[in-house]
């Protein structure tokens, strides 16, 4: 089945004037899409916001083309390119399939964040990259991470199946749900794979947080497999993240960091 495009009308129906003064800031927080519905009806369209914070609260960041290097909308009729304007806020919309899981991604190019000793200590322990870090680290006044994202969101659409939840898309840093989201009850184990360029990657903290109560994450680190299982203690909506650190590829920085997350529902089908 192919998947009507959007009209140009339809874009400009959904998407916001340009946001006045929008900046993503300049360090690495939490990166995540954010659609309209998680649960949209068959065929419906939906917008993409992608959004940047801490803790699940985040401020609107526009399209940006110059970072942009994916974003696309993957089902099992093939991948289709999210449209969008550059600078407007929602970043793009997609059709929702008539039934499984539509898969939405996102990667960026890289940018540099400059981190000072503070910032980069509550770096290291908030995301569990210490070890991962250049040696001497922690004596240096200034760190420059060259850091880029990874991001996926799932849409599931009502009275449907939800089959391709698993479907591994690509990215350069992929969380891939073991378990089907969509069905888990409150106080679920969600089993979860982490990917570095398509294999296993072992050792590195996993996060879980709750839009309900998002200063409270689950956390935990993968195996030799790069799988970790997370415990939710509830349903509703959820922002699964981690990072890995790799050597910098840039003159310009002193490490390369790649930031994954992924949002969805947990239940309410």
């Amino acid at each position: 089945m192919t998947r009507a495009r959007p009209t140009l009308s339809l874009l400009a129906a959904l998407l916001l004037p340009p946001l006045a003064g929008a900046a993503i800031p300049a360090v690495a927080h939490d990166f995540w899409i954010e659609p309209s519905t998680y649960r949209p009806q068959p065929l419906q369209r939906v917008a993409l916001r992608h959004r940047v914070g801490e803790h699940f609260l985040g401020d609107p960041a526009p399209r940006d083309e110059a970072l942009l290097l994916r974003f696309a909308a993957i089902a099992g009729d093939g991948e289709q390119q999210v449209p969008g304007i550059h600078g407007r806020d929602p970043a793009g919309i997609a059709q929702a399939p008539a039934s499984g899981t539509l898969v939405v991604a996102y990667q960026s190019r890289g940018s540099i964040a400059e981190l000072d000793r503070g910032r980069a200590a509550r770096y290291a322990e908030e995301e569990g990259v210490a070890a991962q870090l250049p040696a001497g680290w922690q004596s240096r006044p200034l760190l420059r991470d060259l850091f880029s994202r990874s991001v996926k969101s799932l849409l599931v659409p009502r009275g449907g199946r939800s089959d391709g939840f698993d479907r591994v898309v690509g990215l350069p840093l992929e969380l891939v749900p073991l378990a089907d989201p969509s069905r888990l009850a409150a106080g679920g184990a969600l089993p979860l794979r982490l990917l570095f360029e398509g294999r296993p990657a072992a050792g590195i903290q996993v996060a879980a947080l709750s839009r309900l109560d998002p200063s409270q994450a689950v956390r935990a680190r993968t195996d030799a497999d790069g799988e970790a299982t997370l415990l939710l203690p509830r349903g509703g909506e959820w922002l699964v993240k981690a990072v890995k650190v790799v050597p910098a590829t840039s003159a310009g920085a002193d490490f390369a960091s790649l930031w994954a997350s992924l949002t969805f529902v947990a239940g309410e089908r």
